[in-house]
């Protein structure tokens, strides 16, 4: 008897969290949808910015592919500062990002990535390459509340 009180009392915390949780709601090509608050604003930006079927590089995450109907330049998911993340996964990146001429590229430090100006943060960061290429090839045009940055092409063919 007592374990039902627990399992009720635990629903109905449950359910009062979801209740009083505000969840942004974003426009996307696929329809309205709700994202956790530090993840609405680079969702709008990039449902406002890009179109589905565009090339487009989420350096640590894989969020947003989906939901907007953005294609990955490579066949790297994503990238990290450890050594799990190998050294020609990021010239593979490059290359993606090189031959279908992505415009915009979301670097988010607060993924544990560190910044694009950052060199060498951990000892199996292999990420400089990139952050050459994106100081070579791209400006930040918008930075999020969250820390999270928008590095759009320079020269687009």
């Amino acid at each position: 008897m007592g374990g039902w009180c627990v399992l009720g009392v635990m629903i109905a915390l449950q359910c009062a969290v979801m209740q009083f949780h505000h969840y942004p709601r974003v426009n996307l090509p696929t329809g309205r949808t709700f994202f956790q608050k530090n993840e609405a604003e680079a969702a709008a930006w990039l449902a406002l910015y890009t179109h589905p079927g565009e090339y487009f590089f989420e350096v640590a995450t894989t969020r947003y592919y989906a939901p907007l109907e953005l294609e990955n330049p490579s066949a790297v998911d994503m990238l990290g500062i450890t050594a799990v993340t190998l050294p020609r996964w990021v010239d593979e990146v490059v290359a993606g990002l090189k031959a279908h001429n992505v415009r915009y590229i979301l670097w988010e430090p607060h993924a544990g990535i560190g910044t694009v100006a950052a060199r060498n943060t951990a000892p199996g960061d292999h990420l400089d390459p990139l952050r050459d290429y994106l100081e070579l090839n791209f400006k930040r045009v918008e930075t999020f509340a969250n820390g999270g940055e928008i590095w759009e092409r320079v020269n687009p063919r």
